[in-house]
């Protein structure tokens, strides 16, 4: 399915959802996911090394994770109702301005 996101840091992706609910779910993350974050905390900027992207339901140009994403060159989209749509292990794409679920 194809759905229309918003770029926060304005870049595309592709790659397998990790769905982080909190700390404890960081040890899933394998090189190359994307995340989904269902809540955002300071502490995810520990996985921008190995992550390929992020996709957040809510957040703004001014949020914490918006600023340092911004500043590290880490792609952030924002869709609403992401939980809704998006499950663990699901292989999305973002390319100009839509988000590509389990479609090759």
């Amino acid at each position: 399915m194809k759905y229309g996101i918003e770029y926060i840091v304005k870049k595309d992706f592709l790659g397998t959802i990790k769905i982080i609910k909190n700390r404890s779910d960081f040890n899933k993350v394998n090189e190359n996911d994307i995340i989904l974050l269902l809540n955002t905390s300071p502490d995810v900027i520990l996985l921008f090394n190995k992550i390929k992207g992020v996709i957040i339901e809510i957040g703004g140009q001014t949020s914490h994770l918006t600023i340092i994403a911004r500043e590290s060159n880490m792609p952030l989209i924002r869709l609403n109702n992401a939980k809704e749509i998006i499950t663990d292990g699901d292989f999305v794409k973002v390319v100009e301005g839509n988000i590509y679920v389990n479609e090759n």
